[in-house]
């Protein structure tokens, strides 16, 4: 099996099949800013979600990484913060050290 050596030509070709085929040309006006804080608050939520027992061990560490980088990428994102901070304490489980750490 040779391996696949491409001209500037298909590149081009494919670049411009992109552009009138899908969505690139539109969603490439927006900046960036705006999808990736999105994306990091999507996995904000999805980690804490997917935390059985309270956000503690990797997922936990994860999803204050990931807050922590939307805040990061504009500061303007720290209104969220709230919000993150009521949805872990809901999802603490009442009882243990975390749940009353938290108030729950």
């Amino acid at each position: 099996m040779q391996p696949f050596h491409g001209s500037g030509r298909t590149a081009l070709g494919m670049a411009l099949l992109l552009l009138t085929a899908g969505p690139a040309g539109p969603y490439g006006k927006y900046p960036f800013a705006e999808t990736a804080i999105a994306l990091c608050w999507l996995l904000v939520y999805w980690l804490i979600a997917r935390c059985d027992r309270g956000p503690t061990g990797i997922r936990g560490f994860l999803s204050g990484v990931t807050s922590g980088w939307a805040v990061f990428i504009r500061e303007g994102s720290a209104v969220g913060l709230p919000a993150v901070f009521t949805y872990v304490r809901l999802r603490a489980p009442r009882g243990t050290p975390r749940g009353r750490a938290l108030g729950a």
